[in-house]
């Protein structure tokens, strides 16, 4: 019987067999504290750890950053050749119109265009 001050706080808890009960005294016992207040920490871990974000999420988030990342390095790979590729026929552009131009030598050594 509970004391009738402990009654607000008490709970009764059943366990799925004798034998997990023994192991949960045991536990208690190593842990050098009463069986109540080890399932008391129990619940207040698992309550603490329900709060942060569950392993799946990071998994999912790093499953998804790293696709992205890949993405990216296909798009900069994609830009630099069309860059490198661009900046080629700039350059034709550029000189080629002095392969048009043809140097001649006039009577005298002077160059003449």
């Amino acid at each position: 019987m509970v004391a009738p001050g402990l009654k607000a706080r008490y709970v009764d808890v059943y366990l799925p067999s004798r034998d997990v009960k023994h192991q949960w005294e045991e536990e208690a016992k190593k842990a050098g504290i009463p069986l109540s207040k080890f399932v008391y920490e129990a619940v207040e871990a698992f309550r603490a750890n329900k709060k942060e974000a569950p392993r799946s999420n990071f998994i999912k988030e790093l499953a998804e950053a790293k696709e992205e990342l890949q993405k990216l390095r296909n798009e900069l790979k994609m830009k630099t050749l069309l860059l490198e590729k661009l900046e080629g026929e700039i350059y034709k552009a550029r000189y080629d119109s002095f392969k048009e131009v043809q140097m001649t030598r006039e009577p005298g050594g002077m160059m003449k265009t």
